[in-house]
């Protein structure tokens, strides 16, 4: 494991220099993938969130961070969050809110204190919760690959191994770490997926997680010619002219699957009402929408931005 953990810190441009800002809860993948920096010798420190959700076990999990930082010498920032009250102001979920929470502090650190990546202890299983969430809520093809190895100076360094690579690796260096009680509770989507549809999903095919994995690959390299073509087909029908951006409505027309094209031209503005933009082309003239940012028209033969 260690041998291809290097290979991949190379992959993301991670060397002696790279300053990284590691996400650490606690649990078994922050607490791998902190012992596998040390070893490498990276150069972090490490940044724990209490959502203060799980009385004394999350005041338990904030004194394990703080011993693991000075045993190991190594620098540490600690936030505490009231996660329920962002939650209600928010009109969001839990999870959400955390999640929302972290990742704005952790802007802000990597931001205050200068370092060049963010990594998270996200795993190839974590990869496969994800696509089943959105397959179930719905998606793209942008929701179908997984969590990207890197993405916006976001590195996730154990994103190829999977979860008993993991547990292996704690056990034969043997690392200690927290259990955070609430991955058994099957109110979160996420639980109940990991919890009991992969179990049965693995009753018809065993192998499911590693059959899921080759197609979310597959999904990437789809998705990375579809991205080129939406490129070239932008720059072919969406023209700027004296602060306005026009759509010729029969040039969009003629396109394959135009209805798509439309929704990936018109949603960079924030329009993301595709049926409602799609059915007044072929209406009158004059048919307006409207959003914080843009106004948009539907003249005689263009849509106008």
């Amino acid at each position: 494991m260690i041998k291809e953990f290097s290979r991949i810190l190379k992959e993301l441009g991670v060397s002696n220099k790279t300053r990284i800002l590691l996400a650490l809860s606690g649990g078994v993948d922050s607490v791998v993938l902190f012992d596998l920096f040390q070893k490498m010798n990276c150069d972090f420190a490490i940044a724990h969130c209490n959502f203060c959700l799980r009385g004394n076990e999350s005041e338990d999990d904030e004194k394990f961070i703080y011993s693991i930082s000075k045993i190991n010498n190594i620098k540490l920032f600690v936030e505490r969050f009231n996660t329920t009250e962002y939650a209600q102001k928010n009109n969001t979920s839990i999870q959400m809110a955390a999640r929302e929470l972290r990742y704005n502090w952790f802007k802000t650190l990597k931001k205050e204190f200068n370092y060049n990546f963010l990594a998270t202890a996200h795993h190839h299983d974590d990869a496969i919760e994800t696509v089943l969430i959105n397959l179930i809520r719905g998606t793209g093809i942008s929701g179908l690959h997984g969590i990207k190895k890197s993405h916006d100076n976001i590195i996730r360094p154990l994103i190829s191994f999977h979860k008993k690579d993991i547990l292996n690796y704690a056990y034969v260096n043997k690392l200690s770490y927290r259990e955070d009680s609430s991955n058994t509770d099957d109110k979160y989507v996420r639980n109940k997926i990991r919890n009991q549809l992969i179990p049965l999903m693995q009753q018809i095919n065993p192998n499911v997680t590693m059959s899921i994995g080759k197609t979310m690959s597959r999904i990437y390299e789809v998705e990375k010619l579809y991205v080129q073509i939406i490129r070239e087909k932008k720059a072919k029908l969406l023209i700027e002219q004296n602060n306005e951006f026009r759509i010729n409505i029969p040039a969009l027309l003629d396109e394959t699957s135009a209805k798509q094209l439309l929704y990936e031209i018109i949603s960079d503005f924030g329009f993301l009402d595709v049926d409602a933009v799609f059915n007044s082309l072929k209406s009158q003239s004059g048919k307006e929408f409207f959003n914080n940012d843009y106004y948009m028209i539907k003249d005689r033969r263009e849509l106008i931005i």
